[in-house]
């Protein structure tokens, strides 16, 4: 609860009911872009209020009336990484897609999620924190993990339905695909393998496809598709 008011609170900030100043008085959201230009520019650099000031073009004495310190810009402008993914995200599956098909078209625009900039944003953020503890980056990933896990198994769901999915645990087989998406795409650029980061080629989104389709329904390959299925 504490955490989605958090992310609330950031999109208020980013996303201002209308006035009639108009959007360039969103001053904390001017802010929190400058300070995401500056942390894409240097990933290892500490943020300073100085800096940011200059780089804003704002006083202190503004960004202390909307942050109070270095830390609270570095947390919300976390906040906003996540919001813009989760506005990237696809809500569902289309139901009436053959296992193979939807399975592949899941797998793709996770894939171009996690590869996108804003994720790799928020990859480069995490990267630099202390590994102590619980880092709210953590958190961040969970947050997006779990409504793409949601939509894997609402899919997976009326698979089993149709009597295609063969798997009793629908959730676990649903974490388990978001998880390879993961390790394809996750997982070596923070073990800092940058061979295996990009580009993800087609032929690994069918491995990981078939590989699940193994694992989970009745006997099918994915081979080629066309770019209208594919779409």
């Amino acid at each position: 609860m504490a955490f989605d008011y958090l992310l609330e609170s950031t999109r208020n900030v980013l996303h201002p009911a209308p006035r009639a100043h108009g959007p360039r008085h969103n001053v904390p959201g001017r802010i929190l872009n400058v300070v995401r230009d500056i942390l894409r520019r240097e990933p290892n650099s500490r943020l300073n209020m100085v800096e940011v000031a200059e780089a804003s073009g704002f006083s202190r004495r503004t960004l202390y009336n909307h942050f109070p310190n270095a830390e609270a810009l570095y947390r919300a402008s976390q906040q906003a990484i996540v919001l813009e993914l989760c506005d990237l995200m696809s809500e569902e599956i289309p139901r009436d897609l053959p296992p193979e098909l939807g399975l592949y078209r899941f797998v793709r625009e996770v894939t171009e999620l996690y590869m996108s900039t804003p994720f790799q944003e928020l990859l480069a953020v995490m990267l630099r924190e202390d590994v102590g503890g619980e880092p709210l980056s953590g958190t961040y990933l969970r947050r997006i993990r779990q409504p793409l896990t949601r939509v894997a198994e609402t899919y997976l769901l009326y698979q089993r339905l149709r009597g295609d999915f063969l798997s009793a645990d629908v959730q676990a087989a649903a974490e388990q695909l978001v998880g390879m998406i993961e390790g394809l795409t996750v997982t070596p650029r923070i073990l800092k393998i940058d061979k295996l980061v990009a580009p993800i080629d087609e032929e690994a989104i069918r491995f990981v496809v078939n590989t699940f389709l193994a694992a989970h329904f009745k006997p099918r390959v994915f081979g080629e598709i066309s770019s209208a299925q594919a779409g």
